[in-house]
């Protein structure tokens, strides 16, 4: 498939919105999109996210060089629907007026505006325009007639008629704009939340690129989370970084200074570079166009299409579900379907794909670990059929398996891939290569069994004991640690390690690689 033809229906790169909660993650996906990403019940009761959010999104350029951002759903992008709500208001504003005109001039009888019944644009906007003409040719000979020329109040109501001509000129040269697509990418909206940090660590693994959002009209010292996202972001590898400081029309000059100041110092604490930090007002679209100029340079599209094969298939699974209703016949049951990420290769419809850990079940002696094989069903991009995806884009992928083994992302932390060509799953010891990380405010003094939460991919995996210490250097640790379940990883993959505090708030305190672990053997 030809890279213009599959930007057309598929995202090309992933980028995730990060950042600390009410800074405008959200509002920044729906201005982008016009999609409000919080859709769960308990999110719009207390207008707060707990739940990743999904949108795809456009992003076109006109003739002059000017970028626009749709969601994923537009195929082929015109300001048509933006001229017609326009000339509905201008029509509007010419009754208005045309009210006014016939108080003032009573004595010169009634001038009547004709109404416009017009579906198509083209026709709407003339027709307005030849109606605004005929009031401007209409006041200049009452003006002319009666010696209004000098009249202040006249000559604003002149004027006022004069100023929708270049309205109009303004909306005919849109009608004329040619626009052709730039980018086509796939957002995760974060959650902010302390409370729902694991939501975001399961998701930060998936991203390549990132936009963090801050709050102008709160002080950086009073953004905690700010500090975890951008850890969390550094640990995972994430080098395109754009930072948003958002808000800005709520405070003065003097505050944005301040807190610019304040986060530079963060980000060389944290030794992170941004590519750059655009100001911006979100719901003014203040810092719109440099915001999709900067997507555009720093979020590289995947172009190595012919690049990816099936033969090294990796993805990894961040959301599972069972769409099936309650009561329905039997004979129209659907699988379970998996939501998450190519990290390597491609998938095609009708592969055979193998699911790991896959389904985890006690006995006598211990865990036991029974990967999934099923058939890919159907393959969607934002509700887009497909035969192939590929690295870039977020996907849904229809499948054979039971779905009660999909419901409530009972599957999310697996990783899937083609049969035998899979790395291995370790339980229950793994020895790890780790770094503490001071400087995010957490000085873990590391004792045996200690108790402690790792992120690997997108599974979170809560309680790890420390079982052993091997090596207790300042820069340089090593340690034996007993995982609460199985994981499937290999040895490239980042662990981020974070504790919970005395009260309950988990922090990020290291990241390192496992060096070897207890293989386990799959039936």
């Amino acid at each position: 498939m030809e890279n213009n033809e599959y930007i057309k229906k598929i995202p090309c790169t992933i980028f995730g919105f990060t950042g600390p909660v009410a800074a405008g993650k959200t509002e920044c996906t729906y201005n982008l999109t016009g999609k409000w990403t919080t859709q769960h019940s308990s999110e719009k009761k207390r207008n707060m996210s707990r739940k990743s959010g999904y949108a795809g999104l456009k992003i076109w350029k006109d003739n002059n060089d000017k970028l626009y951002s749709t969601d994923s759903s537009i195929q082929k992008f015109s300001l048509i629907d933006f001229v017609d709500n326009k000339l509905k208001k201008i029509f509007k504003k010419l009754k208005k007026n045309i009210k006014e005109i016939n108080y003032i001039f009573k004595s010169q009888g009634k001038y009547k505006l004709k109404n416009i019944n017009e579906k198509d644009t083209e026709k709407f906007l003339a027709k307005i325009t030849e109606q605004n003409n005929k009031i401007i040719e209409y006041l200049k000979n009452i003006y002319e007639e009666n010696d209004y020329n000098d009249d202040r109040d006249c000559i604003e109501i002149l004027q006022t008629f004069e100023n929708i001509i270049t309205e109009l000129s303004d909306l005919e040269k849109m009608l004329n704009l040619e626009f052709e697509l730039i980018n086509h990418l796939s957002i995760i909206d974060c959650p902010g939340h302390h409370e729902v940090m694991d939501t975001m660590l399961t998701n930060v693994d998936i991203m390549s690129n990132t936009i963090i959002i801050v709050s102008a009209s709160i002080p950086i010292k009073l953004q905690p989370q700010l500090k975890q996202h951008l850890a969390a972001i550094k640990m995972s590898g994430i080098r395109n970084i754009i930072i948003c400081i958002n808000k800005i029309d709520l405070v003065d000059k003097n505050v944005v200074k301040s807190v610019k100041n304040d986060l530079d110092d963060l980000l060389d604490k944290l030794d992170i570079n941004p590519k750059i930090i655009i100001p911006t007002a979100f719901k003014k679209k203040v810092g719109h166009q440099t915001l999709l100029k900067s997507i555009i340079e720093y979020f590289p599209s995947n172009s190595n299409l012919n690049g990816n094969n099936n033969n090294n298939l990796i993805g990894q699974i961040s959301r599972s579900f069972d769409i099936n209703k309650s009561n329905q016949s039997y004979e129209k049951i659907k699988g379970g379907v998996l939501g998450g990420s190519i990290i390597l290769g491609s998938l095609s419809l009708d592969s055979e794909i193998e699911i790991r850990p896959g389904r985890v079940v006690k006995n006598k002696n211990g865990l036991l670990c029974k990967p999934l094989i099923t058939k890919v069903m159907s393959i969607k991009s934002e509700k887009i059929s497909i035969e192939k995806a590929f690295p870039g884009c977020l996907i849904g992928i229809g499948t054979l398996i039971d779905p009660y083994c999909c419901k409530g992302d009972e599957l999310v932390g697996n990783v899937f891939g083609l049969k035998g060509n899979m790395p291995n799953v370790y339980y229950p010891d793994i020895t790890i290569n780790f770094k503490i990380c001071k400087e995010l405010g957490y000085d873990w003094k590391i004792s045996k069994n200690d108790k402690v939460n790792f992120q690997i991919g997108t599974l979170t995996i809560r309680n790890c004991n420390l079982k052993n210490i091997i090596k207790n250097k300042k820069n340089n640790k090593i340690a034996v640690f007993t995982l609460s379940q199985p994981c499937c990883f290999d040895e490239n993959n980042n662990i981020i390690i974070s504790k919970k505090t005395l009260d309950g708030i988990k922090v990020i305190i290291g990241y390192g690689n496992m060096t070897s672990g207890d293989i386990v053997n799959l039936t």
